[in-house]
């Protein structure tokens, strides 16, 4: 993928459009065989988001014999399942180097497949060639079917349509089977509020039955343990809420333009009152630029830009879109002086350079020093609350380690191993050029969940790039003058959680409504808080057997203490056991800017209205969805404008 997104320049260049498959050629960066478990290949799909891998026949030699795609995930049965690639392995498609993207194109139609096996005329393996290639490689053509009216998808072929509150299970199977693409997802009220598709499975595992099926313990039938276990997740818990949503008179280019950005196969398509009537998938998109319009369909000329971000619930009601830009552009904002650190290095060194250097991101290279990802500390706290099923408590001070859990009686154990950068990383960072605006690079932020955007230069080379922090700074110095805190703020029942609230309920409201942090309150009193960039993971050495676990510490705490590690008794670590001292309070009717300001030492804002009662949060990310609007409210009048003159 590296050297794919090496040719291709940022949007708007004059360099001309790939027309060969070698030129969106990708080269996966692990090597699959029949022998890998199918839960090791979730992993890899996890950390190198490919559209497919090829199947070696063995680790030694260049033969594919086959090929796996993300749908196959799905068919795990449980945590325990020990399946091997060999079992599920689907016949490779190839595709020789020479061959065109228009070739390409409709070879991966007609067989349906997200990615070929490239080879030369010898048939020696080069690599592979899949759709997010040809979405790059369309971002610099011209399409033959201009508007989304003229290539979306109806509801029942091949996308559907589900509320929030239905089994995720039954989403899965139509996915699982290649029924449709994805699914759109709406709210209560009938809005819709995200979507659904393969890629949110292989994000997360709380679909994923446990490793045993509960059994009777006192005969057939028995209701002890036949009918316990957890239940299964709501479409809710892995849609994808911060997506763009398009009309029918959406330009197919910026519809283009957002999937290639944010990794999103499937978009929502919106009548004028927000009511789903269809998506457009990627399959929409391509048909648009090498074939034209659907059957029956009347290609219509594009009136504005692609929508806002949908969001789960109606946060935005009480803030009215912002008029005025900062004027700031990326290069004002970029850092260039980004910490790295190797592809094979442990998540404790990537901890121990992020606090010896008070970087907020760093930056992983290969072994040639080319970056292949990024890592911010919002990304790691992520990563470890994510990947630890339990914990357990150190019995002096807040110090709060990070492990498995084990069965009542048994002795604690360290379970898993300590991971690598390569498994944290993101690759997918939104990239935006060096002329990019604060509020452009705040709809990519937001688009995208991510705190941080890649800024490239004229030559396509990366420049550095730009944090949440930063934009936070640019609004608090050229932010708009008549905006208030009230517009600004989250609701209070949206970013408060209770003090016993599981630490995994607090990072899923965090990344649920991207949030950089959350207020810990019961009633009216604020306990505490948790902010993303001020807590602290610090290794120690458990000295009974020599293994490495975590323990999660208050941000100014850096000392990294070791000892013997005493087994207390088992406990789930709760909000208040992490939360840090409760932050300063503001009226709703405090300047925006002067809010932005204070944001910048606190990272988090309480506030209280006259009577002393919590309104609302101030986080980071408020400030980034305030410019994020007036992004799209400038898009907007832009188009009405060029309507105007025509």
């Amino acid at each position: 993928m590296e050297k794919v997104e090496a040719k291709l320049a940022e949007r708007g260049a004059e360099a001309a459009p790939p027309r060969l498959v070698r030129d969106v050629m990708e080269f996966p960066a692990v090597r699959i065989v029949p022998t890998h478990t199918l839960m090791a290949v979730w992993r890899y799909f996890r950390e190198f988001p490919h559209d497919m891998f090829p199947v070696f026949r063995n680790a030694f030699v260049d033969v594919v014999d086959g090929a796996i795609y993300p749908q196959s995930i799905l068919l795990l049965r449980d945590r325990s399942d020990d399946r091997r690639v060999r079992d599920v392995v689907n016949n490779a498609v190839f595709v020789q180097a020479d061959a065109t993207v228009e070739d390409l194109y409709r070879l991966l139609k007609e067989r349906r497949v997200p990615g070929a096996v490239v080879v030369d005329r010898d048939g020696k393996y080069l690599g592979i060639a899949t759709l997010r290639g040809l979405l790059e490689a369309v971002r610099r053509m011209k399409p033959k079917a201009k508007s989304v009216a003229a290539v979306y998808s109806e509801f029942g072929k091949s996308v559907a349509l589900a509320g929030e509150g239905d089994p995720v299970e039954r989403q899965a199977k139509r996915l699982a089977g290649g029924e449709v693409e994805g699914v759109v997802v709406t709210n209560a009220d009938g809005v819709v509020s995200g979507v659904l598709t393969v890629w949110d499975f292989v994000k997360s595992s709380i679909w994923l039955r446990p490793r045993r099926e509960p059994r009777p313990i006192f005969g057939r039938g028995a209701s002890r343990g036949s009918s316990g276990g957890s239940r299964p997740p709501k479409v809710r818990a892995l849609e994808s809420t911060g997506v763009p949503a398009a009309t029918l008179k959406t330009s197919v280019e910026e519809v283009a333009n957002a999937m290639a950005s944010l990794g999103v196969y499937v978009l929502p398509v919106v009548d004028k009152d927000g009511r789903p009537v269809g998506a457009v998938t990627v399959w929409d998109v391509l048909k648009a630029y090498f074939e034209g319009p659907k059957e029956g369909r009347e290609d219509v000329e594009p009136e504005r830009p692609i929508s806002e971000p949908l969001e789960a619930k109606p946060r935005e009601t009480a803030a009215r879109p912002a008029k005025f830009a900062t004027g700031v552009r990326a290069r004002e904002l970029v850092r260039a002086d980004i910490p790295t650190v190797g592809l094979l290095d442990s998540v404790s060194h990537v901890r121990r350079v992020m606090v010896r250097t008070k970087a907020p991101v760093v930056a992983v290279v290969n072994e040639e020093g080319g970056t292949v990802g990024f890592i911010s500390r919002r990304d790691l706290l992520f990563y470890l609350a994510e990947r630890s099923l339990g914990y357990w408590k150190v019995q002096k001070g807040k110090r709060l380690v990070l492990k498995e859990s084990v069965m009542p009686g048994e002795q604690a154990k360290v379970l898993r191993e300590e991971g690598t950068a390569s498994e944290l990383m993101k690759i997918d960072v939104p990239k935006l050029a060096a002329d990019a605006s604060a509020e452009e690079i705040a709809y990519a932020m937001l688009s995208s969940g991510l705190d941080y955007v890649l800024v490239l230069g004229g030559d396509g080379k990366p420049l550095g790039v730009v944090t949440r922090d930063d934009l936070v700074k640019a609004y608090a110095e050229r932010g708009r003058d008549d905006a208030t805190v009230a517009e600004l703020m989250t609701p209070a029942d949206i970013a408060v959680v209770n003090p016993m609230h599981s630490v995994s309920h607090v990072i899923d409201v965090m990344k649920k409504y991207e949030l950089d942090g959350v207020l810990v309150a019961e009633g009216g009193d604020i306990k505490g808080a948790v902010v993303d960039g001020k807590l602290s993971l610090v290794p120690i050495e458990e000295s009974l057997r020599g293994e490495r676990v975590f323990v999660v510490t208050k941000g100014g705490l850096r000392k990294e203490g070791s000892g013997r590690l005493r087994y207390p008794k088992a406990g789930t670590l709760t909000a208040l056991d992490i939360a840090d001292d409760p932050p300063p309070s503001v009226p709703p009717t405090l300047s925006a800017r002067e809010a932005a300001r204070r944001l910048l030492q606190h990272g988090m804002l309480a506030v209280l209205d006259q009577q002393g009662r919590l309104v609302g949060v101030l986080t980071g990310f408020d400030v980034v969805r305030d410019l994020a609007r007036s992004y799209v409210a400038f898009k907007a009048e832009t188009a009405k404008k060029v309507e105007e003159k025509a």
